[in-house]
């Protein structure tokens, strides 16, 4: 059989700066495949949200998540979100 290229995306964000780092490799369909555990540790993000009224416009930071921590075992995982979420970034 032929070679599955497989593109991955690193993403930094830090602020309003967004750094996307291309991270390459080649999966060939005759080498056995072998499992993975993907697993992620004192994940944050936060939002800016703006409230009042013009005049008195107050910004303020909204957690989303705060220390997150998993782990993806081998098997069946899904990663879902809206449309234009970043699922596959």
């Amino acid at each position: 059989m032929g070679e599955t290229a497989v593109q991955l995306t690193r993403v930094i964000e830090l602020e309003n700066h967004v750094s996307r780092t291309p991270v390459s490799t080649s999966m060939s369909s005759s080498a056995p495949r072998r499992a993975a555990t993907v697993s992620f540790h004192d994940i944050n993000y936060s939002v800016k949200m703006k409230s009042g009224f013009l005049c008195k416009r107050k910004v303020t930071r909204k957690h989303i998540l705060i220390d997150l921590n998993g782990i993806m075992k081998p098997g069946l995982n899904a990663i879902l979100g809206a449309t234009g979420s970043g699922k596959s970034s």
